[in-house]
């Protein structure tokens, strides 16, 4: 089975000839130290708003994904966020502000707001789509997130503040959220074949999801569900991406339709318990600790992906870290990685 095959395969929950390996994030940093060349990026796979730097970046991630084992290749097609750079007097200041904080200041900012077709992941889907298919990789547009872009406006307490006293703010800000995300769909869907979705939306902490339970099933959901909807009327499997604890939401994420969750971080779910739970209707993505590859030695690496491989099998598993390949990542634990993938094939 070839890569897009065995991701496909592992989405369906059947059974693969070995498990695949899906990074929603590799930062440039470590992809050119693999390759031996300056690779930009970031923490990657962002589109670019020079057309031909982005297509010398999609090929070096392609060689990248050929030689390490990467079985997907995504482009990040991210929503607005409203916000701007926090300031601070004598100290540093880390992090961003949200600007929406009442009902005037979202239609204010939101008339203001790129339509997706003149965002730059517009530009590159054609170059996307067109390097993507000379490759066996499954290819993927990340979309979202409704919740963690709308946090990202109101500051988590302004929203969390706001379901309370604001509901309508809330209601709205959600509202424009999901419509720029279906439009987003509707726009690329049509027009370049991919096979599936990934939908990205931090909605939970360790411990447990930022809204209530009753709150998500009020406020998020119903969004949640159309965004499924409309990526299941283009005939193609929805996967969510978000950190944190989602068990007290996670039959309410299968009825909207997702197919797949990433990457269960470790210290949050169990992907084991996950997986003997769910594992016929939903495909377990994840969850080597970050931690793990940036500061830890490569025996205490390894020992981690070989439990995952034997507790989480080839059926409705796909391997990951837990979040992405961060800039800090140690090479020989990113490589141990790809060596101990690739060896499934010779044990057969």
């Amino acid at each position: 089975m070839n890569c897009r095959e065995l991701v496909l395969a592992a989405l369906r929950c059947e059974q693969v000839d070995r498990v695949p390996w899906l990074e929603i994030g590799f930062a440039g940093e470590i992809a050119g130290q693999i390759l031996g060349e300056p690779v930009i990026g970031g923490t990657g796979y962002h589109p670019h708003a020079d057309l031909e730097v982005y297509e010398h970046y999609l090929r070096q991630m392609i060689r990248l994904s050929e030689k390490i084992g990467l079985c997907t290749l995504p482009l990040k097609c991210w929503s607005p966020a409203f916000s701007r750079a926090r300031t601070g007097e004598g100290v540093r200041v880390y992090g961003r502000e949200g600007l929406i904080t009442d009902l005037a200041s979202l239609e204010r900012y939101t008339a203001q707001a790129p339509e997706p077709a003149d965002m730059a992941f517009a530009a590159c889907a054609e170059v996307f789509a067109r390097r993507a298919a000379e490759t066996q990789l499954c290819r993927v547009f990340q979309v979202g997130g409704v919740y963690s872009h709308s946090e990202a406006s109101m500051n988590l307490e302004g929203l969390s503040i706001a379901l309370y006293e604001q509901p309508e703010l809330v209601r709205r800000m959600f509202q424009w959220q999901a419509d720029f995300v279906v439009a987003t769909l509707e726009l690329l869907l049509p027009r370049y074949e991919v096979d599936f979705v990934l939908y990205g939306d931090d909605m939970a902490f360790k411990t447990g999801t930022f809204m209530s339970p009753a709150h998500f099933r009020e406020f998020l959901w119903p969004h949640l569900k159309r965004i499924c909807d409309t990526v299941k009327r283009f005939g193609l499997p929805i996967v969510l991406h978000s950190d944190g604890n989602l068990l007290e939401i996670m039959d309410d994420l299968l009825a909207a339709g997702f197919v797949g969750i990433h990457p269960m971080e470790n210290l949050a779910m169990d992907i084991v318990a996950v997986h003997q739970e769910y594992g016929d209707r939903l495909c377990c993505i994840g969850n080597l600790d970050v931690d793990l590859i940036d500061r830890c030695p490569v025996e205490q690496v390894e020992a981690e992906v070989r439990r995952l491989l034997r507790s989480l099998g080839r059926r409705g598993y796909i391997f990951a870290s837990g979040n992405s390949i961060t800039q800090w990542a140690r090479l020989e634990n990113v490589l141990a990685i790809s060596r101990l993938l690739a060896e499934q094939e010779a044990r057969g």
